[in-house]
Formats: structure tokens, sequence, C-alpha cells
């Protein structure tokens, strides 16, 4: 990736672009809101090339913001920084609307990447060997607002081999004029192949270590871009000379106070330090019991001998601003600071006033500041705001980069920030912790003041604490942030208590507190200006943990501890307390009460949850926001997405909104008034998509199939072996020879010779001679049957419309019916049972696999009201859209009824017909234009005339099939007022097209139905069978999706014909390969022009299956109002090697919001 670069030239060099001869530029646009620096982070102002405004061919330079903006913005986390080459050259997500004319050069000296050892990340510096100018290619986007501004995003490749030690991505460096030329030119708006050459790794750049200084964002230093090797001095210099002068304070520090922690049991001493309020104060107020510090605070005096304002007892670097200095500078998170006497880890002006940093700790944190543990950074990372961010946060807040109702003053210059926070900080807790450090640390140096509400108003206003007044003001007095305690603090804030204290803002976050009387209890002060906000730590509250102390009690959690205690009469389990004894009826039945709505409470917010990724593995199949760190779900909907902090903040001002009446409940129910949204946090190699959709299958017969399974029969002689082993092993079958054996999943092609097989093979074996066998090959387009059901069907006609009876040299029926004729052979009748039977095995694999969601090809009248009667008392396991389908020459659309997300729950879906038009090439029934090549005999089976279609779905395999059906619909669509999005007529397999008539699904606005896995199993013999002419418009999935208009390709895996596993189709879909890893091509896969690319085959098995099934507004992405259906895969399926697909593990599928397989924890 590239997250940082320099350029820290003069506006002339960059003008000039040494190095690149010709190259010239008429202008430069917002010139003045670029700063040379070396250190260049994202959101900056930094210059880019690109083309003038048409019709000009000449190129200009322009100042824009390092990040393009997607969603809605309300963080730094929801601009792209970066563009991966790879979604580019596919088209994919919101990059395909810029590669064709918003394309630009970002200009650099060079860019920088970290390498990660341990615990540690070593900065290192890219450039070019010669020192010329790096020129990276860029996208950039002009809002479309009023007031038009500028961002860009620079473009990344794999990186170069010379590089990949380092890390796995590198921008895509442009080097030569013709290049740079080339890819500036967006005169015809259009991406090529020729530009997509440009986006390479680029080998043979110069790469060394430099200053760790430099990850700090804001800082600025030549030094950053020099060798660290190579430097003498500098910062590193520097900073060890500022540590011994440090060292030599602080020795001289604790000679002279007798630390107990020096010194061999010396008396320690100590003194009171009143608050000082700075010289420029025009009122002054009272003092104030301050905290008794270590003798070393007489040591943190800042140059004019003031006492420090941010001293809290430890040893910590001590801050003020210099004078004439803004809190804010405006090209640094940090101001120009000057040190104290103390042991600050910062240089003084008299080294070059380089900006705070700690040469010890990671940039996350503040000096001193310890490090959290491991597990607190994975549960809830504590230290996720960095003093950076904080300041940044709090800067953007005040310059109105935000959009609230509020307005925030300037902060005062010259001196300390000071800053209040108040709270009630019952069991003080590591929340509370982190919101004082948000306060602490929003400006480069403030004085903290911390006010603590006093017992009766809290009792007033909330609730009974736990801990006493006194108890919760010396809790908040040891945290480390702290400068200064007001006890009593009033729950209203007015302006006698602003400028009593001195107050120049108030930090809190920004929900709406209500009290009696008061909509916020904060208006007032973001009234006057002097509020700013703080972001809550979720997870975590003081009612959370009454919850947990009152859940656990119930639960009988803490009895062994109340009896170790001394107090069993206090156990909620054998104790003799009888509440009947001193609890009248009627406050028996008041608690009764307020227990269950308590209940019913808590169960309201159990019922939201959040699911996160910290990596932003949350894959939306949404164009505006292709990847989030979280999905908010509320009941069966997707509520919200974006960062964890926004969406939690957004979902408690929904809460509230929603539960005004309990800010005054009485207790119990206070300890609910703040609610926590619950979070599940996924595995860091987890990734969460759209629950997947399987968009052509046929659900009994996979259970059917499941029954007697013959798939995996590599011979007829191995069927017979099956099938032995199955009527032993079921005496009910052995016993009576007139029971019928059935069984799926045969196919010849994988036998040797691939010869089909013969009634006569049954009579071989002499424990299934005689019996009634029916066996239907993979496809399901032909039935292989004994001897005994010949006898039993006979006599057979000579020809039946739309099918074959295959017969031997002599005109005798060999045992195989292929398509139509199948209708010969008697099946069982249909049943419940049965059909319950097969459907509970097949949602039960279905859910495994991650489907949330499957399309029935072919559903009888029968299944239907089965379907529809399930539904209607129940849950469907999985959402159902049915294709109706009857065995008739007569008119039945009629017996199809229309069933519109039907049932409990509104899973059912019944809103379309299936026809079939010809069979299965591997039967060698699809309809072709010209004989097969390989048996010049037939062209294949039109199992209807084309005079007879007239229905959505319709069944195409052969180029004869698909041509009559692509004459139906243009017919339909031409001459009637029947619109495409009205009608959405599919093709189910578009398997073998001419190239013209491929072009046609796409100009007609036919929707292609395609399998992945047909491609790769039938690719062993297809060529064979079709020839190398035909086979160039066969399983072409890529030509398919270019020729759609709006680039629509449902994904189906015809199970039981194909696999029920969705990824097996995701992998064939990118791959073209067998499960084995390879081909008739050879390992880079068959025809691999047709693959598709990851986004694609993911958007194909999501959002394009149901607008196929007219869903989209509910189904197919993770997008707010939309369904909460989503899977949880336990490794990255959009990145991971090619070869690593097909490990991938479902962990969780989720429908309605609800964990129908595995579990989200």
């Amino acid at each position: 990736m590239c997250g940082r670069y320099a350029l820290g030239l003069q506006r002339a060099e960059i003008r000039a672009l040494p190095g690149y001869p010709g190259l010239e530029v008429d202008e430069w646009v917002n010139e003045d809101s670029f700063m040379s620096r070396h250190n260049i982070a994202p959101n900056s102002q930094a210059p880019i090339i690109r083309r003038c405004s048409p019709p000009s061919p000449n190129l200009q330079l322009q100042t824009m913001r390092w990040g393009i903006p997607y969603g809605k913005v309300i963080t730094n986390s929801q601009y792209a920084i970066n563009a991966r080459s790879e979604n580019i050259i596919e088209g994919a997500g919101m990059w395909n609307k810029y590669r064709g004319g918003s394309r630009c050069v970002v200009v650099s000296q060079g860019y920088y990447e970290w390498q990660t050892k341990g615990k540690e990340k070593i900065p290192y510096f890219m450039k070019h060997a010669d020192g010329t100018m790096m020129l990276m290619a860029g996208m950039y986007h002009v809002s479309d607002d009023t007031n038009q501004t500028y961002h860009f995003a620079i473009i990344t490749t794999n990186a170069s081999k010379s590089l990949s030690w380092l890390h796995d991505r590198q921008p895509v460096i442009l080097t030569s004029h013709a290049d740079i030329t080339k890819w500036l030119d967006t005169s015809s708006h259009a991406w090529s192949a020729e530009l997509a050459k440009l986006l390479q790794p680029v080998d043979g750049l110069t790469c060394y270590q430099v200053p760790k200084e430099v990850g700090k964002v804001g800082a600025e230093s030549p030094a950053f871009i020099q060798p660290v090797a190579t430097r003498k001095d500098g910062i590193k210099a520097m900073f060890a000379k500022q540590q011994e002068r440090n060292k030599e304070s602080m020795k001289r520090t604790s000679e002279e106070d007798n630390d107990p922690l020096t010194d061999d049991g010396g008396s320690t001493i100590s003194i009171n330090i009143p608050p000082t309020v700075p010289r420029s104060s025009a009122s002054k107020p009272p003092k104030a019991p301050s905290r008794v510090r270590h003798q070393l605070a007489s040591s943190m005096l800042s140059d004019d001998g003031t006492d420090s304002q941010t001293y809290d007892g430890d040893v910590e670097s001590s801050v003020t601003a210099c004078t004439g200095s803004h809190p804010f500078n405006k090209t640094s998170l940090h101001p120009t600071l000057h040190h104290s006497s103390s042991a600050s880890t910062l240089t003084s002006q008299a080294d070059d006033a380089v900006p705070s940093t700690s040469t010890s700790k990671a940039a996350a944190l503040a000096p001193d500041e310890p490090m959290p543990t491991a597990e607190a950074v994975f549960t809830f990372n504590p230290a996720a705001l960095t003093p950076d961010d904080i300041q940044a946060f709090v800067r953007s807040a005040i310059e109105g980069e935000s959009s609230r109702s509020y307005k925030i003053n300037q902060p005062p210059l010259n001196r300390p920030v000071r800053v209040f926070a108040d709270g009630v900080y019952d069991l003080f807790h590591f929340g509370h912790a982190l919101q004082l450090r948000q306060a602490k640390l929003s400006f480069p140096s403030v004085h903290l003041l911390a006010g603590v509400n006093s017992d009766e108003d809290v009792i007033m206003n909330k609730a009974r604490c736990v801990m006493t007044s006194a108890e919760r003001c010396e809790a908040v007095r040891h945290c480390r942030w702290v400068d200064e305690i007001i006890s009593d603090s009033p729950w209203v804030l007015d302006q006698a208590f602003l400028e009593k204290w001195n107050i120049d803002y108030v930090a809190h976050d920004e929900l709406p507190y209500m009290s009696e009387g008061h909509d916020d209890v904060y208006a007032f002060v973001k009234a006057q200006g002097k509020f700013i906000p703080t972001r809550r730590t979720p997870g975590i509250s003081t009612s959370e943990l009454l919850e947990r102390i009152v859940s656990g009690y119930r639960k009988r959690d803490f009895d062994q501890k109340l009896e170790k205690m001394g107090h069993a009469e206090l156990k909620a389990e054998g104790s003799d307390f009888d509440e009947s004894r001193n609890v009248s009826r009627r406050l028996r039945y008041r608690a009764t009460v307020c227990h269950q709505l308590g209940r019913a409470i808590h169960l309201n917010i159990e019922a939201d949850y959040a699911v996160c990724s910290a990596n932003s593995k949350i894959y939306t199949v949404d164009t505006d926001l292709p990847n989030v760190q979280c999905i908010v779900v509320h009941d069966t909907l997707i509520a919200d997405t974006g960062d964890l902090e926004d969406v939690t903040i957004r979902w408690k001002e929904r809460w509230w909104s929603e539960n005004p009446g309990l800010l005054q409940s009485p207790w119990p129910f206070n300890y609910l008034l703040e609610p926590s949204l619950r979070v599940v946090a996924v595995h860091p190699d987890n990734i969460v998509v759209p629950g997947l959709t399987d968009a052509h299958a046929h659900l009994l017969h996979y259970g059917f199939k499941m029954h007697l399974n013959l798939e995996d029969c590599a011979s007829a002689d191995e069927v017979l072996s099956h099938l032995k082993a199955y009527v032993l092993s079921h005496p009910e079958i052995l016993n009576d020879p007139t029971r019928w054996i059935e069984g799926m999943g045969w196919d010849q092609n994988k036998w040797p010779g691939a010869q089909y097989p013969h009634a006569d093979d049954f009579d071989r074996e002499s424990l299934l001679r005689g019996r009634r066998i029916s066996l239907t090959r993979i496809d399901g387009h032909a039935a292989w049957v004994s001897n005994r059901v010949l006898q039993l069907i006979a006599p057979l006609p000579e020809d039946i419309d739309g099918g074959l009876i295959v017969r031997d040299e002599h005109g005798k029926p060999t045992g195989l019916f292929i398509d139509n004729a199948m209708s010969l052979v008697p099946s069982r009748p249909f049943s419940e049972s049965r059909a319950m039977e097969f459907f509970n095995r097949t949602a039960t694999d279905a859910l495994a696999a991650g489907l949330t969601s499957v399309h029935d090809a072919m559903s009888t009248p029968e299944e239907i009201n089965f379907y529809k009667k399930f539904s209607e008392t129940q849950k469907l396991p999985l959402r159902l859209y049915l294709m109706g389908n009857v065995n008739s020459d007569d008119y039945w659309g009629n017996q199809i009824p229309r069933l519109i997300q039907h049932g409990v729950g509104g899973r059912l879906t019944v809103r379309s017909v299936k026809l079939f038009t010809d069979g299965a090439l591997g039967s060698f029934g699809a309809a072709l234009l010209e004989p097969y090549s390989d048996n010049p005999s037939t062209r294949g089976i039109m199992r209807v005339q084309p005079d007879t279609l007239a229905a959505l779905n319709i069944h195409c395999i052969g180029d004869r099939a698909n041509r009559v059906v692509l004459d139906i619909y243009e017919d339909l669509l031409v001459n009637t007022s029947f619109s495409i999005n009205e009608l959405r007529p599919r093709i189910e397999h578009a398997q073998i097209l001419t190239r013209d008539d491929l072009k046609r699904t796409g100009k007609l606005g036919v929707i292609p139905s395609v399998q992945p896995t047909h491609a790769t199993s039938d690719m062993w013999y297809a060529e064979d069978r079709l020839g190398p002419e035909r086979i160039q418009g066969a399983y072409a999935y890529q030509s398919l999706l270019d020729a759609s208009p709006n680039r629509i390709l449902p994904l189906g895996s015809d199970f039981p014909v194909e696999s029920i596993n969705p990824l097996l189709g995701f992998y064939a879909a990118v791959s073209r390969l067998s499960v084995k890893g390879d081909s008739p091509h050879g390992p880079g896969g068959w025809y691999p022009s047709e693959r598709l690319s990851r986004t694609e085959a993911l958007k194909g098995m999501t959002i394009d299956a149901a607008y196929a099934s007219f869903s989209e507004d509910t189904l197919g992405s993770l997008s707010i109002g939309k369904k909460a259906d989503f899977v949880v895969l336990d490794r990255d399926i959009m990145t991971v090697p090619i070869e690593e697909i097909l490990g991938a593990k479902v962990t969780a599928t989720v429908i309605d919001g609800e964990a129908v397989y595995g579990n989200l924890y």
C-alpha cells in the first residue's frame, strides 16, 4: 500500500518536473494550499498532475486532498487513499466511474513503508536510484456540491520481487514520458487494455531505513528521507542528547528529594501545589483543595517559573505552547513546543523544535502512557484513539468540518487550555478513564478539571449510586489524566460556574442528555461555543457493570464468595431470607411488574447488535460502501453500516428517541439508562459477506440424490456395488423384491469408454436381478432402468416428442430414457413426508454451506403447495424463490399460484414459471444448430416447439435452443408493451451460444443464469463434443457479463447436478480450474479470458441473483434497510491465493439477523 510519502521540494522545482524533459504543465491550480513536506499523510493537501479541462490537451498541476470519499463520510477512515489496480482493471465498485476520465499522476520524491518486527515497526523510504521525482498513478474525484472539492487516491499493485519482503503492495509508478502521457490522456473517457498494462510493479527502486519519527503524523524534518545508517546527527542524535540532559535532571532531583525509591528508608517530603491560573486570565477562581503531589513536582516548572498545569503525580512531559503559537498548528497536529526542566521527552527550541514524540512507545500512546495488554487490544483496543487522532477530531469539530448544530470557539493562545469533564463516575472503570484521556489529549497542552456530581444530584436526576461522592472523587483523583477535582459539580452548568473555574471547554460525548426541564443538560455550553465532543468507549458502562452483577447474583454466581465472606444470608440460594415477611402484596406485585418490564427493555437492547471486523473485511456488495468495519442489526434488518464509533453513536441516538420515557424511570430501571450496543467482533482472519444465493438449483432432487448418491462411481461396476450395499443395508428392500430402488448421480463421461450403461448390467448381479431399479443421471436428463422396469412399462412407443428411447441395433430398448422419454418411467407418487425428509436434508446442507436463498428451478404444483403449507405454520429455514413447472402439453399457467414474500417471515416467493427447450450436453440432449462433433448423427433434442414458448425462465443449453428462445423474447419485447424490468426474462444455463446470439442477450436485456461448475465439469469433453469453433461461445461467462447492459450475471450450481457448496462455484468462476488445480489448457485455466473477477463472482451470488428474483431492494447486499442475511467465512476469499479458496469454511450463516448455522461468538 502507500500510506505516507514525501514531497519536500520547493514549488519552483516541482513545477519544473526535473528528470522528465518534455513534460510541461501550464498552471498550478490552488497552489497556495500546498506546503512542502517530507511526511505527507492522508487527508493532506498535495499536488497532482491532470489534464486541463477539455478540449485542451495541456497538463496542469492542482492541489487536492489525499483520500477519495465514499458513502456518508463521517471520519477519515471512510476516505479511500489507495485504489487496488485489480479493482480498477475489473471496473469494480466505485473505481469504474473514475478510470475512464479521472486519471492523474501524484507527484512525490518517494514513499514510505513500514516493516513489522515483533511489536516494532521500522520505516523505510523508497525512491528512484537517480533521485528523480517519483510520479505515481492516481485517480481523482470532484464533489458535486456547490463548493467543489477535489480529492485523489494513489493506485497500488503487487510489490516487485525486490520489495516483496517489505510489503505485498507498492504504488504504481510511471517512469517514461510515453507512459505518463498515455495515462493522462483522458480525451476518450474510456478504459483500455493498454492502460491496464501500465498498472505494473516497478523494480530497481532504492530502499533504505529512515528515522522512526516519520511515523508520527504531523512530524516534519528533511532528515526523514535520509538513511539512518549514513547520518551521524539529526533527529536521532538530538533525541539522544535530550535524553542525556533528562537523565541528569532526574538524577539531580532524585538526590534532592529523599525519594523513598532511591533513598534507603529516608522520609518523603511532599508539598501542596495549589492550582495556578494563567496570568492572562481575567478572573481567578478561588483556591480549591489540590492533589498532594510528589516532591518531584517542584522540578516541573516552565521556563518562566510557573508551575506546570499538566503534572498529575507521575513523571510526565510538561508542555506549554510557545508565545504567539496557536494550539493547533495548521501544518502539524502539534505546535512548536518547549520543555520544562523536568524529565521531558521533548526537545527544546535550541534543538530545532522537533515535534513531540516518544522513542520508546508506539505512536498510538501519549508520552509515558503504558502499553495496553494484548488481550485488551484485541477486545476493545483502548489506544485506538491516538493523541493525534483525538486532536484531529477536535480540530475538525472546531473548524466546522463536521455537520453539527452548534459552533465551537477557537482555543486560547499562549497558555494551557482549561478543559472540564464531568460525570457521576460510579464504579469508576476504563470507559471513564478513556473519556478523561480524550479530554486531556484534546489539545497539546491541557489542564483537566474533573467534576464529580454530588450524591443528592445523582439521586434526584438519575438513581442512587453504589459509591458515595467521597469515594467517587477519590477514584477519579487517581486517574493519571486528571489535574484537578471539583466535587459537588452541578448537574446543569451555567455561566457562573464556567467563570468561577475559568473553563475554556466542557468535554463530553455528543448524545443529548435529557433531564427534567432540559432536553440537553449541555445545551447552554454548546450555545456558548464551549463544548468539545469526545467519543464513548463501546461495550462498557456503569449500567452494564451493574447488569453483570445483578445477573450474576440471580444466577447464583456469587453464592460461594458470599459464604466465604461470612454473609451466607445474602446468597441467592440457600439463605433463609423471606421477602414475603417485609414486602406487602402490592409491593411484590410492583416488583414483579418492574422485573418483567426490565427484562423486556433488556431484551429490546439485546435484539440489536453490531458485527464488526477490525480490518474492515465486511464485503457489502454495495458500490457506495464496498467495505465497512461494522454492520448493525435491528430486528431482521441492517440498520446501519460504518465504523464502530459512528454506528454506536447513531444507534444510541435512535434508542433514546424510541425510549424517551426511560429518563424518568425509577429504580430498578436506571441501570438500563445507558444502553450498550452489543458488539460481535469477528476474528481478524474472517470476513463477512452478504447471504449467498444459488440462482439455479433443485431442492427436493438434492435430498433425493443424497438418499442414494452415485456421483463418485467411476464405472458401471461401481454403481452395481453401491446398489448391492444399499439393498443389504435396507432389510425392507432386501426382503421385498417389489420395492423400487431409486438413486441419482451416475455420469458415463467419467467411466472408461464413456459409453451409456444398459439394463442388462443389473442382471449381472444376482442380488439385483429382477428388481425394479430406476437411476437418474447426474444432470437429471436421463434415466437408466432395469429389465424388470422395461417389462412393467411395455409396450413402448416408437418415438416421443422432445425425448429419446435409446435402442440397440435390433431396435430393442436398452433401458436408457432421455428427457421427455423419462416420463414413461414410473415414479413414486408425491408424498409430503418424503418431501419433508428431502427438504430437511437439503436445507441443512445449504445453510452449512452459507446459502441463505435458493432459486428452485422446477417446482411442481404439489411441491409449491408443500412449501406454502410449511411457510404458513413456521419459518422456512432459508429463502425460496420457486419457478413453477407442470409436465403437460396443455396450458398450465393457472395452476401456479403467485406468492410474494409469503408465510411466516415472508421467506417464500413464487412469481415465475420454468420451461425446458432442450436437454443436457452430457446426454447429447442439448439442441444444437449443427450436429455434434463427436456424434454427427444427432443435433440434440428440442423438448418443446418454438410456438409454445412464452415463459420467463427457460432452460437452454444448446445454441439452437438459445436462438429459438432469444427470437421469442425479442418478439415479446419488441411487439408488446412489456418492459425488461417488468418481465426480467431469464435463460437458465445459457451454455452454448453463437457469438451473435451472445451479444443479443445483452441487447435484449435477457438475464443469463449460469453455473460456473458446469464449465469445469464439462471442460474435459466439451470441446470434442462441440468442435473448436462452437466452443468459443460456450460457457462464456465474462462475455455474457460484458454484453449485459447492467452487468448482471446471476450464478448458481444446478445442485444436485453439481456440489451444493457455493464456494466451489466461486472458485470455478474465478479460476476455470478443477479442484485439483488443472484444466485442459493447463494451470492458467480453461479459456481464462472467460474468468470472472472475485468481485464479479461475489456479485453474481448476491445482488445479481437478487435482481433476477425481483428482490434486489431487500436482499443481495449489506445495505441499510435490507434483510440481515450474511455469512461469516474463516478466510478472505477475496484476497487469498486461488488454491486456498476451497479451504474456506463457513463460521456462521445468518438469516433475518439470527444465526441459523454456526454462531457469531
